[in-house]
């Protein structure tokens, strides 16, 4: 073992120790209250209470399956559960028991072999990171951060992310029940496998995510399998893609990203898909996604679609993704993004985001009109103007500030900060005037 491996493991030993009395416990979760976890086929399910009891059914057959997902007294009322009772009471009892965390998710085995906790609610990073459940009742496995990707991993995360909370390391997770394997990805791509049946974990392959691809996994596990692919470009990903992209009876959402992996292999089929999805009634979760990557199968021609995406009525997120789409696209959309950053009439959404997009890119060509645009009344717009300027050319415009701060402008306060840490003796009269303009 080399000296640095040896260090590495010993500082994932202390940290073991220590995390409980470096992490803070989070304040601000809602109740847990009662949660109901359904299989991907609604076959089965679990109801969770905030007491750690939890009780397994089967579905019953003269009846439709439940939704997928879960459902919750105390998150938004689309995901809120229905009213009466958690369960029916004809549905068949396959366990009650009683969980040693509260989790934060629940996969439920179609099966019926069981289910998966993920984390523990509102203490993430404190208990197991997965635990199976069989059903009988049985903890089969419990698998801490640490068993899963080993002290090496483990003191990155945690340097990474200065915590070991899965809402910082983690990109999410799948369960291939054909397999009996739950794929685990981080944020940096590393991927783990876990086998259900003999708790064994191995290093993940993008073959695991393929293969899970052609089982019956759910709508999120798709994105997520596909997300990660996207990253990865494997051998074998462009044919896969194809058939995903040619299945109408996948989702939006998967086939968008379908086409976006087959666009990688020089396969533009998906091209309509992903314009079709940015009209103006469509989801916002496929325009998000859309916008994004306009600009690969676009180019320049992108540059209308994301633009008018940024005008009101807006959604942050579409507004977002557009800002995403330009930066793509990179130095060709510079001068659009310098022209609307100027539109006087536009809303601050639409020339604040243009400054955000240039901040992104940062292009030295664009420094003169994000100086230009400080000038405006629109205090959001020039903030946002002023931060990018500085961003990209923080010790080269001290000329210009000293111009800006002498006219005045909803920005003196941002710029007298400038000027503390890059001092200049000819900025203390104007600084003066603006302490004038502010009385």
């Amino acid at each position: 073992m080399t000296v640095v491996r040896r260090i590495l493991v010993l500082s994932a030993f202390l940290l073991s120790f220590l995390l409980p009395f470096r992490q803070a416990f989070a304040d601000s979760w809602a109740p847990f209250g009662t949660r109901r976890y359904v299989s991907p086929s609604g076959s089965h399910y679990i109801v969770v209470t905030d007491d750690r009891e939890y009780r397994l059914y089967k579905r019953r057959h003269d009846v439709s399956p439940l939704k997928p997902g879960v459902q919750s007294e105390f998150w938004t009322l689309k995901d809120s559960l229905p009213p009466g009772p958690v369960s029916d009471p004809h549905d068949f009892l396959i366990k009650a028991g009683r969980l040693p965390q509260r989790p934060l998710d629940v996969a439920v085995l179609d099966s019926g072999k069981g289910f998966i906790s993920f984390e523990e609610y509102a203490q993430i990073g404190h208990g197991s990171t997965l635990m199976f459940v069989d059903s009988k009742g049985k903890i089969r496995f419990k698998k801490s951060l640490m068993n899963l990707f080993g002290p090496i991993s483990f003191v990155r995360f945690y340097f990474s992310y200065s915590s070991v909370s899965s809402i910082r390391w983690c990109e999410g997770f799948l369960v291939d029940q054909v397999q009996d394997r739950v794929v685990l990805v981080a944020k940096n791509y590393a991927m783990r496998s876990v086998d259900l049946n003999t708790g064994r974990v191995s290093k993940g392959r993008p073959e695991h995510l393929m293969e899970a691809l052609m089982h019956d996994i759910t709508d999120p596990e798709k994105t997520l399998a596909l997300d990660v692919l996207n990253h990865l470009k494997p051998a074998g990903l462009g044919k896969l893609a194809s058939n995903i992209l040619r299945d109408g009876r996948q989702p939006i959402s998967v086939r968008l990203r379908a086409a976006v992996a087959l666009h990688s292999f020089g396969d533009s089929s998906g091209k309509n898909l992903i314009l079709s999805a940015i009209g103006e009634r469509k989801p916002s979760t496929e325009k998000e996604y859309a916008l994004q990557h306009l600009p690969d199968f676009l180019g320049k021609e992108a540059i209308p679609y994301l633009r008018n995406a940024m005008r009101k009525p807006i959604s942050g997120n579409v507004w977002w993704a557009a800002i995403t789409g330009f930066a793509r696209l990179g130095k060709e959309s510079v001068p659009v993004l310098c022209e609307m950053l100027l539109e006087e009439r536009e809303s601050s959404d639409y020339r604040g985001g243009a400054a955000y997009a240039l901040g992104m890119i940062k292009a030295p060509e664009s420094v003169p009109a994000l100086l230009k645009a400080v000038e405006t009344d629109d205090e959001y717009t020039a903030n946002a103007a002023l931060n990018t300027a500085i961003d990209i050319a923080e010790k080269d415009i001290k000329e210009a500030l000293l111009v800006l701060l002498e006219k005045g402008t909803t920005q003196d306060a941002r710029i007298a900060m400038y000027f503390e840490k890059y001092p200049d003796h000819r900025a203390f009269s104007a600084l003066e005037k603006a302490r004038k303009r502010r009385l």
